[in-house]
């Protein structure tokens, strides 16, 4: 079974309805991971690139629908659930990484990683908050970019996880 079956969980559809290009995102990504020591950098500057390389695996096997592509996104999004068990202050969507609903299936990481890519992509905790700051306008739904979005729901990057 390559669907997941937890109710009230974005679909991979809606998750990724506004995200920026794939390639520009996997460039975006491979750009983060080669400039900067992250095994040494704050924890939500870690977890944001955990997310944005599982919701690039992700994607990628919803457009080729390979097993191996599947194997890959099931790993990745569960990296990111793991991040998130160990420190869920950086957790953004509604259902936190121990809610019983991501134990379902194999795919249950994956629809953890939908609706936490969904949060993070259109700022929903921080919305609540005052909505995230301007940044890289036409790449993200109101003008957010991606780091300004992340440091608007948890504060600085100078945040660790320890």
């Amino acid at each position: 079974m390559t669907g997941h079956t937890v109710s009230e969980t974005p679909s991979a559809g809606r998750a990724y309805a506004h995200a920026p290009d794939l390639e520009e995102e996997s460039t975006r990504v491979a750009r983060i991971l080669a400039s900067q020591d992250l095994l040494n950098g704050a924890a939500v500057r870690q977890r944001e690139v955990l997310l944005r390389q599982a919701a690039v695996d992700d994607r990628r096997w919803w457009q080729g629908r390979q097993e191996r592509l599947l194997a890959v996104a099931r790993v990745s999004a569960q990296s990111l659930l793991w991040f998130d068990l160990a420190f869920p202050q950086y957790a953004v969507g509604p259902h936190g990484p121990d809610a019983a609903r991501w134990r379902i299936g194999p795919d249950g990481a994956r629809a953890y990683l939908h609706q936490e890519y969904l949060a993070w992509l259109t700022g929903t905790r921080a919305a609540a908050q005052g909505g995230p700051g301007s940044g890289d306008p036409g790449v993200f739904p109101g003008g957010a970019s991606p780091d300004r979005a992340v440091r608007t729901v948890h504060g600085s990057e100078s945040v660790t996880g320890s």
